[in-house]
């Protein structure tokens, strides 16, 4: 089964974060202070779930904390005092968590702003449902990657302790002939997204069913 999603935004909703409306004409030079201030004027406007700052003043770096769809935007004509604040030398977009360096004795102008973006997506998936049967070469196989090399879709690998481990991605089902299956050392044949480790150890012998023996004696 595959899912499509539509990736372009339904809404996107911009929210302009001004300092002067935090500080007044105060002068914040302590980074820890700026930082608690900010925090408490997202939370005032309902919006500390969507961001939070958090600074550590150990290491002299603050964690922008975003939730999912979630984007800050700073640009020089409007934040160049906070983007020196951040280390940030041209326009920002930040539009995941992220680990910023700050500079401790950069002063932070209270005409600056940034903008808090928030991306709205379709709620509802598009599900296509479709299967393949993958057909693996017979033969025989001397090494377990001679064997995993010849599956499609789905990687395996062998342990140190001889067992079969692999990863379904998201949205996939693989099932295995149980022949198959007990060879890898899998009890169930049908596997859903996730990753999985075998019970036994992979059995390279299993599919064989005949024993030649040659000998030159007379």
């Amino acid at each position: 089964m595959v899912k499509i999603v539509d990736s372009t935004p339904r809404s996107v909703f911009e929210v302009d974060i001004e300092m002067s409306a935090m500080f007044g004409r105060m002068t914040i030079n302590k980074p820890k202070v700026l930082f608690e201030i900010l925090n408490r004027h997202l939370a005032a406007r309902n919006m500390e779930d969507l961001i939070k700052f958090e600074y550590d003043r150990h290491t002299f770096e603050d964690s922008i904390i975003l939730s999912k769809y979630v984007e800050v935007h700073i640009e020089k004509s409007s934040g160049s005092a906070l983007l020196r604040k951040l280390n940030l030398q041209e326009n920002a977009v930040i539009n995941q968590t992220q680990k910023l360096k700050v500079d401790y004795l950069a002063h932070v102008d209270t005409r600056d702003s940034f903008k808090v973006i928030i991306n709205e997506y379709p709620s509802f998936v598009n599900s296509i449902k479709h299967s393949k049967d993958l057909v693996i070469n017979p033969g025989i196989y001397k090494t377990p990657s001679d064997l995993f090399n010849s599956f499609q879709y789905v990687q395996l690998s062998q342990l140190e302790n001889s067992k079969t481990k692999f990863h379904v991605p998201n949205y996939y089902e693989i099932r295995f002939a149980k022949p198959l299956a007990e060879m890898l050392g899998f009890n169930e044949t049908l596997f859903k997204s996730g990753n999985y480790e075998s019970k036994y150890s992979l059995d390279l012998s299993g599919g064989i069913t005949e024993i030649f023996i040659y000998s030159d004696l007379q």
